[in-house]
């Protein structure tokens, strides 16, 4: 992994340790809340 001065602040997410561990257990616990906000964000106000 290369460690960058000026990273992507995704870029950790990406990695595979964090999709087969910390993943997961976000998609379980806030996905309803998570398809909530993305439908109040995609409405632009």
């Amino acid at each position: 992994m290369a460690g960058k001065a000026r990273m992507r602040p995704s870029f950790k997410k990406n990695t595979r340790r964090y999709r087969e561990i910390v993943g997961p257990e976000k998609r379980r616990e806030g996905l309803k809340n998570l398809t909530k906000k993305r439908r109040y964000a995609n409405r632009h106000g």
